[in-house]
């Protein structure tokens, strides 16, 4: 009877934390899916967008500065980008979680921001900036490798130009 008792315990307690880590990761995506988080993300792709374009990119750090020119919320929304990647690094990491289903609800967006945005991002930042100032990117590479999916998957920023019609 006590083993039996013992056994029921544990198999509720996994199961207990199975269901936490499933509605944890749910979670995370339906925020990413928010309205509010979809004003971050334009705003901080247009963001990253025209500092590429300019004549002059800038590093992280520098956007990221009291001297930067960007609005604080443009500087806000460029956080939210990091904090989403992140936590779905943590969640993909946390023990008992199946890779497969958290590459299956993230990987077209740590692909789309990595490959699209961040790294040309840290290829500016690395020119410019100290090595101490680029220690961001590693951690988002190393996110990006475990999304296991090739470069430049389509939905990463080549999209953006993929879509518009071609100049004449």
């Amino acid at each position: 009877m006590l083993v039996g008792g013992a056994i029921s315990f544990t198999v509720q307690r996994l199961e207990s934390q199975r269901a936490t880590r499933v509605s944890r990761t749910h979670r995370l995506h339906e925020t990413w899916q928010s309205a509010e988080s979809l004003v971050h993300r334009v705003k901080a792709a247009h963001v990253l967008r025209d500092n590429m374009d300019s004549p002059d990119p800038v590093g992280f750090m520098s956007l990221m500065s009291d001297e930067s020119s960007l609005a604080a919320d443009d500087q806000f929304a460029l956080t939210r980008i990091f904090a989403f990647l992140r936590r779905v690094r943590h969640v993909a990491r946390s023990q008992g979680h199946r890779p497969e289903a958290v590459q299956k609800l993230f990987e077209r967006y740590v692909v789309y921001w990595v490959d699209g945005y961040l790294r040309p991002l840290h290829e500016v930042s690395s020119r410019t900036e100290s090595e101490i100032e680029t220690g961001w990117f590693p951690r988002v590479a190393r996110l990006r490798s475990e999304m296991d999916t090739p470069q430049r998957f389509p939905g990463t920023g080549e999209l953006d130009q993929a879509g518009a019609p071609a100049a004449q």
